[in-house]
C-alpha cells in the first residue's frame, strides 16, 4: 500500500481487474483486505488523483465475479461513489483543461463501478438494495446532458454512462418510471447523442434498446 509512489500504486490498481477476471471468485479470501485498501487509499487526501478512476472502476471489477458476496460492501462502496458524483459535478464547470480530463476519468470510474454492481448482484439483488440509488443514477447521467455540445463530448464517457442506464434499465424494468417522472431531463440529451455519434452507437445499441423498451412500458 505505497500510496505516496502513485504509478506503482496505479500500474496496480489496473492489474486488480485482470486478477478478478482470472481467478473469478477464487478472489473471495482476499476479499476483505483488498476492499479495506482499496475505499482506505479513495479517502486519503495524499492518494494521487489519478489512482482514484481506477480504485471506483475496480470496485465494479470485483462485484462482476464476486456476486451476491458483494452485499457487504455496499454501504461503503455507494458512499464513496456518491461523494465521488458529487464531486463531479461540482467540477463539471472548471476550464482547466487536465481537470477536464480527470473528471471524465472519474466519471468513467463512477459509470464503470455501479455496472460492474448491477450486473454482478442481478436483478432480485438491485432490486432490493439499489433501487435508492436510481434518482441519483439519473440525475448524474442527466449532468453530461446539459448544455451538451458535441464538439466537446468525451464520447468514451457517454458510452459508459448510456451502458449504465441500458443495465439499470435491464435490471429494474421499472425505472422506466423513474426516467419518465425525473425532475432531469438531460438524460434525453446523452440518449440522442449516443444514437448519432458514429464511433459509439454500436456499442450502446443494446443499452438505447433497454432504455426505450422502459419508457415505452
Amino acid at each position: 500500500t505505497n500510496y505516496q509512489e502513485w504509478q506503482v500504486c496505479l500500474s496496480t490498481v489496473g492489474v486488480l481487474g485482470d486478477i478478478c477476471r482470472n481467478v473469478e471468485d477464487g478472489i473471495l479470501p482476499f476479499c476483505d483486505d483488498i476492499m479495506s485498501i482499496l475505499i482506505t487509499n479513495l479517502g486519503r487526501e495524499d492518494v494521487h488523483r489519478t489512482i482514484k478512476p481506477q480504485i471506483l472502476s475496480a470496485f465494479g471489477d470485483i462485484a462482476l465475479v464476486v456476486g451476491d458476496n458483494y452485499t457487504k460492501y455496499l454501504d461503503a462502496v455507494l458512499r464513496v461513489l456518491k461523494q465521488a458524483m458529487q464531486l463531479s459535478i461540482m467540477s463539471a464547470a472548471s476550464s482547466d483543461p487536465d481537470y477536464q480530463e480527470y473528471n471524465n476519468s472519474l466519471r468513467e470510474g463512477i459509470f464503470n463501478a455501479y455496472s460492474g454492481i448491477i450486473q454482478g448482484l442481478g436483478p432480485n439483488l438491485c432490486a432490493q438494495f439499489l433501487r435508492g440509488e436510481v434518482p441519483v443514477l439519473i440525475d448524474f447521467v442527466s449532468s453530461l446532458g446539459v448544455n451538451l455540445d458535441p464538439a466537446e463530448v468525451d464520447e468514451e464517457v457517454m458510452k459508459s454512462a448510456i451502458n449504465l442506464l441500458g443495465d439499470v434499465a435491464s435490471c429494474m424494468p421499472d425505472v422506466g418510471a423513474a426516467l419518465q417522472a425525473s425532475a432531469r431531463k438531460e438524460w434525453m440529451n446523452v440518449v440522442a447523442f449516443s444514437k448519432e455519434a458514429t464511433n459509439i452507437q454500436d456499442e450502446c445499441e443494446w443499452a438505447i434498446q433497454q432504455i426505450e423498451h422502459v419508457t415505452r412500458a
